[in-house]
């Protein structure tokens, strides 16, 4: 066991390629500040916050598929279903659950899909999120519905001037810190991402580790589709579909490995803080949105492309 962890002890994840990413994003973000009017405006820093908050809860909800060696293509299906749940004709206490619910399950599935059935996880995953969104769209075919006061508040809201937004993020970094940096369960998930087959046989129990973390990995999904669906104060059954690969976007702009093993929280979030600013960056210029999913993956794959791998992959 003690081989093992050693491999999967450290939290770093990055190394030089990763890190000499970040000159030319910021130079960038640079440039776009100078072009981009209102970007560098008071109100504009108030805005951040909520605009930040989804990139992060979705890097955090992959980092935790991703640190077990997977990947998952449905959380943007959960974001979208999870709107339409909470803003259909149910009170608040039955909707919330049931969303809370859905996206459990549907984290279930793909992990006894990937484990048990041994399907690939890209194959397993695109395959829930393609159900899981024609099932958003049965629920509400347009966006409309009615979000419940309480979760509007919650996600527009703020507290002597602090937006609850940084709640939100904060709550969402503590507990995926808590998890994966000072539980037994993290240490498990990080050496089953490093050798399923080696954590087996110390007595690891990497099926249900596994499991847990496709599970997680949709609960982040459903609290994204929570906020949201407070955010916009309805039901949007598109609202998720780009997230799926802006989370792995996150992941390697933050320099966390994704092929597995590592865990690396701090990594997560300043990732997603990079490319909510990027994000804010466009909206301001009045790029279109098929362009800056252009950037968006030219991003992923040039900050991947400059991650040392050991075997091809991921």
């Amino acid at each position: 066991m003690s081989a093992l962890l050693v491999r999967t002890r450290g939290f770093a994840g990055r190394n030089l390629y990763t890190m000499a990413i970040g000159v030319p994003i910021l130079a960038t973000l640079a440039f776009l500040a100078a072009s981009a009017p209102g970007f560098l405006t008071l109100q504009n820093a108030v805005n951040l916050p909520g605009q930040i908050v989804p990139f992060v809860i979705v890097g955090v909800g992959q980092l935790f598929v991703v640190t077990a060696a997977g990947i998952d293509l449905s959380i943007g299906s959960v974001i979208s279903l999870t709107t339409c749940v909470v803003a259909s004709d149910l009170p608040w206490w039955i909707s919330v659950p049931a969303a809370l619910v859905a996206g459990t399950m549907v984290g279930l599935v793909n992990g006894v899909g990937v484990v048990f059935l041994r399907i690939h996880p890209l194959i397993m995953t695109l395959a829930t999120s393609t159900i899981v969104q024609g099932l958003a769209y049965v629920i509400r075919a347009v966006p409309g519905g009615r979000t419940p006061t309480g979760l509007v508040e919650l996600a527009r809201g703020d507290i002597a001037g602090i937006p609850l937004a940084l709640l939100w993020l904060a709550g969402v970094l503590l507990a995926a810190w808590l998890l994966l940096a000072n539980s037994a369960f993290g240490l498990r998930l990080r050496a089953v991402g490093a050798d399923a087959a080696a954590a087996t046989l110390n007595g690891i129990a990497a099926a249900g580790t596994t499991i847990t973390a496709y599970m997680l990995c949709s609960l982040c999904g459903v609290a994204c589709g929570l906020y949201f669906a407070g955010i916009i104060a309805s039901a949007d059954p598109n609202i998720g579909m780009p997230y799926a690969l802006d989370s792995l976007t996150v992941l390697a702009l933050g320099g966390v490995s994704l092929a597995g093993g590592v865990a690396n929280v701090p990594a997560a979030a300043v990732g997603g803080i990079m490319l909510g600013l990027i994000n804010n960056a466009m909206n301001y210029l009045g790029i279109p949105a098929f362009a800056q999913g252009l950037v968006k993956g030219a991003i992923l794959l040039l900050t991947v492309a400059v991650q040392r791998r050991a075997t091809r992959g991921l």
